[in-house]
């Protein structure tokens, strides 16, 4: 059986916002094709919180990504409320061991040491510092396209998405990828 890989993004910045979310997929997606080089699809998981995910924005996001990192890019969303996932798993995970060692007298005030600490302490979850210059960046990019951002109908019913050719989205009530 094969494993997986899990990727977190820690940051000073606590806004969550469109651009956060943007220059964290966007850094994972570059390394993603840097490393697999043949890669052609990817299927994102995750909650349906509208601030983050589930929101015009982020859709017509996916369609800039899947354009300049070439490769076919699909959300999926987990129903909202009903329970814990693995990625509720992966953070516990980190706050875990950071705080053991935070109790053991480490130091850790601010993005930096978290990332530091915690990838003392395990190999097998890439943890990554998303700065705030990263974010600006990531606004700098994006504060245009997304003047121009349609809205998208009964976007709360959306279970799936994909990003299609000339900036448009296939989307569904229900996700048909298991």
């Amino acid at each position: 059986a094969g494993g997986g890989e899990s990727f977190v993004y820690i940051s000073n910045n606590l806004t969550h916002d469109k651009y956060c979310v943007n220059a964290s997929i966007d850094n994972l997606l570059e390394r993603l094709t840097q490393r697999f080089q043949h890669l052609q699809q990817i299927h994102i998981f995750s909650d349906g919180s509208s601030q983050q995910f589930k929101q015009k924005f982020l859709f017509r996001n996916v369609c800039r990504l899947s354009q300049q990192h070439k490769v076919d890019l699909s959300w999926h969303y987990f129903a909202t409320s009903h329970g814990k996932g693995v990625v509720d798993a992966v953070g516990g995970t980190l706050k875990r061991l950071v705080h053991r060692a935070i109790m053991s007298g480490e130091r850790c005030t601010s993005a930096a040491d978290f990332v530091k600490i915690a990838q003392s302490k395990t190999n097998t979850i890439n943890v990554m510092e998303l700065t705030q210059d990263c974010i600006n960046k990531s606004k700098g990019q994006l504060e245009q396209l997304f003047k121009a951002t349609k809205s998208v109908p009964e976007t709360k019913k959306i279970h799936s998405i994909k990003a299609l050719q000339n900036n448009s989205i296939e989307y569904g009530y229900y996700s048909n990828t298991s």
